[in-house]
């Protein structure tokens, strides 16, 4: 029995008697004359409000020891608790599974001070993004684009991501890691407005060789790699509809470097950036690339091809040469091909590049320099360049 006056921990101070006390809650502890509380190993809360679900307001004799009333004590822990993931499971006794109550002692990794854990809910999988932050916590409730694209094709779940209207019309900012997607879905930001900004710390979307993907409505913005495709990257099939890639660079196609099936509609590539070449498009060998109703402009690179630079000879998704449709190439730059630069002819392969109803001016460097140079160590001449009911001025 401890001495008047001590709440929690008395030690009779004989010079023998010693009380360690670590990964522990106590309120109140008291240091009586000719006694000892114990011995603080620094990582206890000591005098603060651990946040139980419910305590009497006055602690006395009427309320414990003999006159204890459970139901006027509930020691779990609220959510805002500090005593949550502040324990140490190297202390957690081997084969002890559950808390006082029968709950699993450890959740989210780290056990919690006290009797009881913390018991936090598995969020529920969904394809609809409610936060704007770049996070992965299945505990959190809240669903990123990250987990979105994780989640989408499993747990009955459908393929197609779309946003929540708290969300519209802001920005995602990534943590430093891409998106990468390798399976088949869609990421529809119609109406939505959504900005997706790497922050000059990683490229935005990668997406696999086996993925088939759709992006729609975006603004995918401040990607960077020093090799391709600083917004995108593609060696899939991609489908981008009604979005901006702008502010993007990369050693090569500093909007989007493609080695897979890339269409674009109604698109706008802009004030992207390239090392080497491709200012706004790299189209590399064994590319397939569609553009129809996109406008392309103040892109640049220093060697080839500001807004477009295609170097691809039909050995990944076909032979077909690059289509170019109802599109504007303006305001573009680079030491050769301003607006385009083409290579449709490496050793016995030639393609066919179409351009149709389209304008191509105020180029930097050229408006089209089909073939001519030199690109990635080899001598490159062009393929065959059709153009019909086009405009083409400096």
């Amino acid at each position: 029995m401890t001495p008047n006056g001590v709440e929690n921990v008395w030690t009779n101070d004989n010079g023998s008697a010693f009380t360690n006390i670590t990964y522990s809650l106590l309120d109140d502890t008291a240091t009586p004359n000719g006694g000892n509380a114990f011995e603080d190993q620094g990582n206890n809360l000591l005098n603060v409000d651990p946040k139980f679900v419910k305590i009497p307001a006055t602690i006395d004799a009427s309320n414990t020891g003999e006159n204890y009333n459970p139901a006027d004590w509930d020691l779990r822990l609220q959510s805002d608790s500090p005593a949550i993931d502040k324990g140490n499971n190297a202390y957690v006794p081997e084969g002890l599974t559950t808390d006082l109550a029968g709950n699993p002692r450890i959740v989210k990794g780290t056990v919690d001070i006290g009797a009881y854990e913390y018991q936090v809910v598995i969020e529920t999988p969904s394809i609809i993004v409610t936060t704007l932050l770049d996070i992965e916590d299945a505990y959190d409730g809240l669903i990123s684009l990250r987990e979105a694209i994780a989640y989408a094709g499993t747990n009955g779940l459908g393929t197609t991501i779309t946003f929540a209207s708290s969300l519209y019309n802001q920005t995602i900012v990534l943590g430093g890691s891409e998106l990468y997607i390798d399976k088949n879905i869609t990421i529809d930001s119609t109406g939505a407005n959504i900005t997706i900004d790497a922050n000059q710390k990683s490229l935005v979307f990668n997406i696999g060789f086996t993925a088939t993907v759709a992006l729609a409505g975006l603004t995918i913005t401040n990607g960077y790699t020093s090799s391709s495709g600083g917004g995108i990257w593609n060696s899939g099939i991609l489908n981008v509809m009604e979005c901006t890639i702008s502010n993007n660079s990369a050693g090569h196609g500093g909007g989007i470097g493609n080695g897979g099936k890339l269409t674009i509609t109604k698109g706008i590539i802009s004030k992207n950036k390239a090392s080497e070449y491709g200012g706004g498009i790299y189209n590399m060998l064994g590319g397939t690339l569609i553009l129809t109703n996109t406008t392309i402009s103040e892109n640049s690179a220093p060697l080839f091809g500001g807004g477009i630079c295609n170097a691809a000879v039909g050995h990944g998704y076909g032979d077909d040469g690059p289509i170019i449709m109802n599109c504007t190439i303006s305001d573009n730059s680079a030491e050769m091909g301003g607006g385009i630069y083409y290579v449709g002819f490496v050793g016995s392969s030639q393609l066919n590049m179409d351009i149709v109803n389209s304008i191509i001016s105020r180029n930097s460097g050229g408006g089209i320099i089909n073939g001519g140079g030199v690109l990635g160590g080899a001598n490159h001449i062009g393929g065959l360049l059709t153009i019909t009911n086009s405009t083409l001025r400096r």
